[in-house]
């Protein structure tokens, strides 16, 4: 309760009260003084300590200095700094027997000024005064605080709000102590602080990859926006690093870079003499090098017009200045000009991956496109030594095995196309230097810092050219020829053999296993991604290949369906034969399976997926014992006769109403399923469009005196089907 007011009864009451208020007042001012004067003392002790450099470099040049002059101009600079202020911290001790420096309002900053001070700075006076007291005063006095500080700021201290570099130096002073507590006591420390830091790097990663995709997501979109017609009015300085300029070509025949590119045409022109050279032409400096080497060398191996492809993808800004520029530069140097913009997906709107796939296949399309628009005799890409190089890291960090580090060869397949890399065996710099010295133009380099190519290439590869030399440049890029020719020895050796005796039918393929049962991983890893990947089917997980080769390699060797794909169906025989079924024709995935339930009329096709089922009313005349053995006739013998796209079947089927009962799409049971399908297996009849009797049907046949028919249903693979999956498939 406040006390009732006197103000005007009591003069000399109220003269005593201003009195005492007066030196209240300037008693709080001279608090207030010291306590701002001990803070700037304690903020400048740590910036001195902590804010001059950083961590690497503070210790080199402030916390484990090894030049002893540098040492003698440290110890001289915090003596004339901070002498006063150990002195001042050692007399309020003395005085006071008061820890200064130490009181709540200067939190755990305040300790940690007085410890590195006490501890720290103390050991440098040392060596320019002899007024200060003995260190091992000041380390006990350093200890208490610490204790003090670890005691009072604990929550601080678990939750790394306290900077690491601090908590080293909180932990000097039990350090010094050199008892076995004290230091055990700081090696659990350390475990705490590195466990924080662990915690702290992998916050900081998480923030950096979230932030590296949002940008990725604000960059595709900055560089998306823009007109089909250069509407942002891009002038070629905007868009070019280097600029065409008039040059004197007469030393460009003896340019290392004519030379490879004459050896690369010499040595593919003979056998196709009438193809035309067609240029994947981005822009960069290394496509354009080659458009202009390739034009200069028409005459000499009298080739036809070049044809070059530029893909548009409209992701940024002056992408359609981009494209006018280089179909400006083809007209001059009278190159066939092709352009594919990329109007299907957009960058920033579709799903990265959803992206990056149709883009691909839209590009490759062009490519086709062009190779059989111009007789074409592959597409020449850019690709230097500085690329195969990123390849065999990329590679090798995608689990890639040794036989696949390159990725990249003079010639290569993918995806039905040819590509020609010529300058695989030359370095960027030999590339610019063409450039540079000829007049070759190039557009700026657009790859992002942050992305992986960009830290791949601006980052990581100079980081490892600095510690392992110059060499390992050279000793990566003959990794990857090594690799090539391992990956030859590999297919002449062990591959072909079993290419060799892998059958290619229309419903999928197989091969045996037997021979090669006891390979190990490695080995089926390979030959299987090969065999796939030929018949253009998607290769198993490891996880599936180990499961794989558990069933293969078993002494009894059991028949069933194996858990390799959920989109396509992988068997497994007796005899170790392997089949792999298309999933356009036998679609594993339940998802994916035909339609039941239609009836299928006698005499006409009806059509189900890839499929043509057909069911025939066979003439009355048969004999009895003729219609009970194609009724009792399997649908197929074998897997492999049962691959080939066409199964035929026969049934009974009774007569109502003086009708042949129509069949019904259906999926069998034990009791609704034809003699010839029994004891076949369970998911092929799951899975084709099998027709059968319904439950009238059945119930009629159960009457012996039910007069009855007996058809043959035909299912045929279509032959547009079998052609796509044998042009996908090797000759």
């Amino acid at each position: 309760m406040l006390p009732p007011t006197t103000f005007g009864k009591n003069p000399k009451h109220d003269e005593t009260t201003s009195k005492e208020r007066e030196a209240m007042s300037n008693s709080n001012t001279t608090t207030t003084d010291t306590s701002l004067q001990e803070l700037q003392q304690i903020e400048n002790v740590l910036h001195y300590w902590f804010g001059q450099y950083p961590p690497q470099q503070a210790q080199k040049n402030l916390w484990m200095i090894t030049d002893e002059a540098k040492r003698n101009k440290v110890d001289e600079q915090i003596s004339q700094q901070f002498m006063t202020s150990i002195q001042y911290v050692w007399d309020e001790y003395q005085t006071n027997a008061a820890l200064p420096w130490c009181a709540d309002q200067y939190g755990y900053r305040g300790k940690m000024a007085a410890i590195i001070l006490l501890d720290q700075m103390a050991r440098h006076m040392q060596r320019t005064s002899s007024s200060l007291p003995p260190q091992s005063q000041l380390d006990q006095l350093a200890f208490s605080i610490a204790e003090r500080l670890q005691k009072e700021h604990a929550a601080e201290w678990k939750t790394a709000m306290i900077p690491i570099p601090m908590m080293v130096f909180a932990l000097m002073p039990y350090r010094h102590q050199s008892s076995r507590e004290t230091v055990q006591y700081v090696q659990t420390q350390i475990a705490h602080s590195a466990d924080m830091w662990e915690q702290c790097h992998e916050l900081l990663r998480r923030f950096r990859t979230a932030t590296n995709r949002r940008m990725a997501v604000l960059y595709d979109e900055e560089r998306r926006v823009g007109g089909d017609n250069n509407e942002e009015g891009f002038t070629d300085d905007d868009i070019l690093e280097c600029a065409a300029f008039p040059a004197d070509l007469t030393l460009a025949p003896r340019h290392v870079v004519t030379r490879t590119l004459q050896d690369f045409v010499q040595t593919h022109v003979q056998e196709n003499e009438t193809k035309t050279w067609i240029v994947s032409l981005s822009g960069g400096v290394d496509s354009m090098v080659i458009a202009f080497v390739l034009n200069q060398l028409r005459a000499q191996f009298q080739l036809p017009p070049l044809v070059a492809v530029h893909i548009d993808y409209a992701n940024r800004r002056e992408s359609s200045a981009e494209a006018q520029y280089v179909q400006r530069y083809c007209d001059q140097l009278g190159i066939v000009y092709r352009c594919r913009r990329i109007d299907e997906v957009t960058r920033g709107i579709t799903a990265r991956d959803e992206y990056e796939r149709i883009a691909r296949e839209i590009r490759y399309q062009a490519y086709r496109d062009a190779i059989a628009e111009f007789d074409g005799i592959g597409i020449l890409l850019g690709h230097h030594k500085g690329d195969l190089r990123e390849n065999v890291l990329s590679n090798a960090h995608k689990g890639c095995g040794p036989l696949d580090l390159s990725g990249m060869t003079a010639v290569s397949q993918n995806d039905g196309v040819t590509l020609l890399r010529p300058l695989l065996p030359l370095e960027k710099s030999t590339i610019f230097d063409y450039a540079h010295q000829f007049g070759v133009p190039y557009f700026k380099d657009t790859t992002p810092h942050w992305s992986t190519r960009g830290k791949l290439r601006n980052r990581l590869m100079p980081l490892l050219e600095e510690v392992y030399g110059e060499g390992s440049m050279n000793n990566l890029s003959a990794l990857a020829v090594e690799s090539d020719e391992c990956r030859a020895l590999f297919y002449q050796l062990a591959l072909q053999p079993f290419l060799d005796q892998t059958t290619y039918k229309p419903m999928g393929l197989q091969f045996a296993t037997a021979p090669w049962k006891e390979q190990g991983l490695f080995f089926w890893k390979f030959v299987l991604r090969e065999v796939l990947h030929s018949a253009g089917l998607g290769m198993f997980s490891d996880k599936s290949v180990v499961s794989f080769l558990e069933r293969v390699q078993a002494k009894t060797l059991k028949e069933g369906w194996l858990q390799c794909r959920k989109d396509y169906g992988v068997h497994l025989q007796k005899d170790g034969t392997v089949s792999v079924f298309y999933p356009r024709c036998f679609p594993f995935r339940e998802a994916d399976r035909f339609a039941v339930g239609d009836q299928l009329e006698y005499g006409k096709t009806k059509t189900v997926g890839p499929w043509s089922v057909t069911a025939q009313v066979l003439p009355q005349e048969l004999e009895p014992d003729e219609s009970g053995t194609l009724v009792e006739m399997k649908a197929y013998r074998s897997f492999a006769e049962m691959m080939n796209g066409t199964i035929d079947y026969y049934l009974p089927v009774p007569y109502i109403d003086d009708q042949v009962h129509p069949l019904l799409f259906t999926h069998f049971t034990r009791r609704t399923r034809p003699i010839a399908w029994k004891n076949l297996d369970l998911k092929v009849q799951d899975i084709l469009p099998l027709v059968g009797n319904d439950d009238i049907a059945l119930g009629e046949l159960g009457d012996l005196e039910t007069p009855r028919a007996i058809v043959r249903v035909t299912l045929n693979l279509s032959e547009q089907c079998s052609r796509r999956i044998e042009e996908s498939v090797p000759s």
